[in-house]
């Protein structure tokens, strides 16, 4: 299975420049964990750093905003958290790195919650960037067990399934 999100700035953001693709696929039939493959640029690493959160969120983005996603993705009602924690939302998906020129390409985030199908269906969702390092719920204030305190939306985009077409000759 096949889906595809491009990711645009925030337009409420007129600083950001954060754009770029992610390709997600699973095994067909659903078997075993998602991926994200990324190819992102344009992060101003001197002023919001080159760690920053990276979530699926409960809304599809509506003309261009971030702030149109709602929170973090989290149909069982759960706690922000790490991805491998007990205890997280559907749509925690940690952090991403980029390299010092703000660019990130061909990295792969994996997870074992998110789905194609189910209850933790992403598809119609949105992936956001954060302007900041998501505490992965272990910040301590009020703001942790909620969204991870990883700051402002720079980026965003829909998740949409991608029908790859299957060919089979005989011969």
């Amino acid at each position: 299975m096949y889906a595809k999100c491009d990711l645009q700035p925030n337009v409420d953001v007129p600083e950001s420049t954060v754009g770029g693709s992610i390709v997600i696929s699973q095994l067909r039939g659903g078997k075993g964990p998602v991926y994200f493959d990324l190819k992102l640029s344009g992060f101003d690493v001197a002023s919001t750093g080159r760690i920053h959160g990276f979530h699926v969120h409960e809304r599809a983005v509506t003309d261009g905003s971030c702030g149109s996603t709602g929170g973090h993705f989290n149909p069982h009602g759960q706690t922000h958290g790490a991805q491998d924690a007990s205890v997280r939302h559907v749509g925690d998906l940690g952090n991403i790195e980029v390299d010092e020129n703000g660019n990130l390409d061909g990295h792969i985030v994996t997870d074992r919650l998110v789905a194609f199908s189910g209850p933790n269906n992403i598809i119609s969702k949105a992936i956001v960037v954060h302007a900041g390092e998501d505490d992965l719920g272990l910040g301590g204030d009020s703001g942790s067990p909620a969204t991870g305190n990883a700051g402002g939306r720079l980026a965003c985009c829909n998740i949409h399934i991608k029908v790859v077409p299957y060919f089979r000759f005989k011969g």
